[in-house]
């Protein structure tokens, strides 16, 4: 059971990362694509290792039920934050208007 759960999280886990990369991709300037793609996924990945770095620390601390309540509050906050952010705000790319 344990395989079937970390694979679909595994599978799914892999097409946020297209979403996310994506957008990343969108982000950039033509200009300097390649460096502000490389810029934007260290941060993105050097976040994780930091949180994992601390993980033992703080399951140790507060428990294992304890850590995945932690993170699922982290989540919900950061879909909050999303959401205020993106209240009224379009994803797709400003097309400059014809003259």
């Amino acid at each position: 059971m344990i395989f079937a759960i970390h694979g679909v999280w595994g599978f799914t886990g892999g097409f946020s990362m297209i979403v996310i990369y994506s957008i990343m991709m969108d982000k950039s300037e033509p200009a300097t694509a390649a460096t502000d793609l490389t810029v934007q996924i260290s941060v993105l990945a050097a976040g994780g290792m930091s949180i994992s770095a601390f993980s033992g620390f703080i399951a140790t601390a507060i428990g294992y039920t304890g850590t995945f309540f932690l993170s699922m509050g982290f989540t919900v906050m950061a879909v909050i934050f999303i959401a205020l952010f993106l209240e009224g705000r379009s994803l797709e790319k400003a097309t400059p208007e014809k003259a």
